[in-house]
Parts: structure tokens; sequence; C-alpha cells
């Protein structure tokens, strides 16, 4: 497959903690950014979009660990608009607190 121009990487969606009607525009703004909407997330996830950080979601969990980016949908909703997807700033990245301040640390 040489003849094939080196595309830029391709965009690939899961989503946690999304109401059904919030999923759906979440797919319909994928596919607007020529990305592609997974249920899962698997090793051909490039980003998780979630409504928080919740420790209970499964998903915000692994995509901490592989270090994915985990981003609002309003970054997908207004790149849809924008034609092109725009840059993930701090306003669209949803990052863990460093540390809660009220809770001890737990021992592992």
């Amino acid at each position: 497959n040489g003849s094939k121009m080196q595309a830029a990487p391709k965009l690939v969606v899961s989503s946690t903690g999304l109401a059904s009607a919030s999923r759906k525009q979440l797919e319909e703004d994928v596919q607007a950014c020529a990305g592609e909407y997974q249920g899962d997330l698997t090793d051909q996830t490039t980003h998780l979009v979630a409504s928080s950080l919740s420790r209970a979601s499964k998903k915000v969990e692994v995509a901490l660990e592989l270090g994915l980016p985990i981003c609002a949908p309003s970054w997908l909703r207004d790149s849809a608009r924008a034609g092109a997807l725009l840059p993930l700033t701090r306003n669209y990245l949803l990052e863990p607190p460093m540390r809660a301040p009220s809770a001890p640390p737990t021992a592992e």
C-alpha cells in the first residue's frame, strides 16, 4: 500500500457518561469531522468524550492509563461547526484533579 499518501491520524472517539441524545449528537459531530464513533474504548480510540471525570467509569480509568485526551462534548460540537478539528485547549479538556484536598491518600 505504498501508493497511499500519509493521512493525518484518524479520529476515533468513544464516550462515557453521556445521555442518549447527547451521544447521538456526538456521533453526528464525529462524522462531520470525518471521524469514527465507537461505543467501546479500544486500542484504536484516539479521544474519549465524557460528561465528567467519574472514577466510576472504567473508560475514564483506561483512558487515563493510556494517556488519551478526555474531552468535553463541546470540542467536537465546536469542531463540527468550524469544519475542522479545533485545538484541544484547556477549556475542552477534562483533567483529573491533581489530588483531592480533603481526602487523605489511600494506601495500595
